[in-house]
């Protein structure tokens, strides 16, 4: 069921900072509603997309290794997939560490590499130190 609901959720990355301002508005109306129990933060919502070689999320932080999109709102790797494993940045958030995100998110790419319309299939990524990816032949 997840994976239907991945597929049918394909969505141009550049329409990531839409949908972070929708979802900013959502998480300040969630911790208005919880204020009353003392929940300073009780959701964090973060839009983002999977491609073959990485996760992006949305943010509303300014950082290094950030990329400007629109309206306030920054792409940021959190991680990508190399030597056929997801694997962490130096920023990346504790739960995206969880073994249970990584297997969701390779349902959701081997989604993407059985549709080759939707992204350019490429092989798998090697560490930074490596030549950059290629194009699959």
């Amino acid at each position: 069921q997840a994976e239907a609901g991945a597929q049918s959720l394909l969505i141009a990355p550049g329409a990531r900072a839409g949908t972070k301002l929708a979802t900013s508005k959502i998480d300040a109306v969630i911790a208005e509603d919880c204020l009353a129990i003392d929940i300073a933060r009780p959701v964090n919502l973060d839009p983002g997309y999977v491609d073959v070689a990485k996760l992006v999320l949305a943010t509303t932080r300014d950082r290094p290794q950030c990329v400007y999109l629109s309206q306030g709102i920054f792409a940021e790797v959190t991680l990508t997939f190399v030597n056929s494993q997801w694997q962490p940045v130096p920023w990346t958030h504790a739960d995206y560490l969880k073994h249970q995100y990584h297997e969701y998110f390779s349902r959701v790419r081997a989604l993407l590499l059985r549709s080759p319309g939707t992204v350019p299939a490429r092989r798998d990524c090697r560490p930074p130190s490596d030549p950059p990816c290629e194009a699959a032949e």
